[in-house]
């Protein structure tokens, strides 16, 4: 009997400490959702894989990339479903270039600017706009003593010059290729009928001639347009005065018969 009183206490312990030590075991651990982690691909841009129940705030959490950012990227909007596989882009990156590791320093390539060179030539034609109607006849002449001023861009030329009655206009030879402004100054005694100035961009090679109208004042043309030199106004009144005479003389032959 001794016996058995001894062995049930152990045995009581020993149930108690298999209870134990089962509750000690760790429980398994519940599985883990796998996010797939995103890469940067050859060409810079990091693309993520969108998974099922993917939405674009879910993708926003998972990625640390705003929902703004994401909508810019893809060129879409807050209400658009995203599908399983979708290939949602998450930004660019520009890839490191490698530095090569030779002590020999490699020599960088000068770069060449091309540069426009060469000649031309800037003429100045001022005619004598008798009509007015600032385009140049076969019959209006050139006309001379208008002074001419042609400047460059870079302000490294600034020519004068004057116009003259000869057949070929005026003109600046073997100028370099530019932009350049032109202006001319009408003689004293005329008003012009054209605009004085202009821009020019002479490429190499080429011959600008420019044309430039004036018309003669009213001291220089006082019989207007056409240069005759004569009033109408006094044409009319000699008319008048020889009809008067012709009358005169009409009634006094008619009172001397009478």
């Amino acid at each position: 009997m001794k016996t058995l009183k001894n062995i049930f206490p152990l045995a009581a312990l020993a149930v108690v400490i298999a209870i134990l030590a089962l509750g000690m075991q760790p429980t398994p651990t519940q599985a883990q959702a796998v996010v797939p982690t995103p890469t940067a691909q050859p060409d810079g841009r990091i693309i993520y894989i969108a998974q099922a129940g993917d939405t674009w705030w879910t993708i926003s959490i998972k990625t640390g990339v705003t929902q703004e950012q994401l909508y810019s990227l893809n060129n879409t909007r807050s209400d658009d479903v995203v599908m399983e596989g979708q290939q949602i882009l998450l930004g660019i990156i520009t890839p490191t270039p490698v530095v090569p590791t030779s002590s020999a320093a490699t020599p960088t390539p000068a770069v060449v600017t091309p540069q426009v060179s060469g000649t031309g030539n800037i003429c100045v034609l001022l005619y004598d706009d008798a009509n007015g109607d600032s385009s140049r006849q076969m019959e209006e002449l050139q006309l001379p003593g208008g002074a001419i001023s042609l400047v460059n861009s870079i302000g490294t030329i600034n020519l004068t010059g004057t116009t003259t009655s000869a057949a070929d206009p005026a003109c600046f030879n073997d100028l370099p290729a530019g932009d350049y402004n032109l202006s001319v100054a009408v003689p004293e005694g005329y008003n012009p009928t054209t605009n004085t100035s202009a821009p020019i961009t002479l490429l190499p090679g080429d011959q600008s001639t420019l044309n430039f109208g004036a018309q003669a004042g009213s001291l220089l043309n006082p019989g207007g347009v056409g240069g005759t030199g004569r009033n109408p106004l006094l044409g009319i009144a000699g008319l008048v005065l020889v009809l008067a005479g012709g009358g005169m003389a009409f009634f006094i032959w008619r009172s001397r018969r009478l």
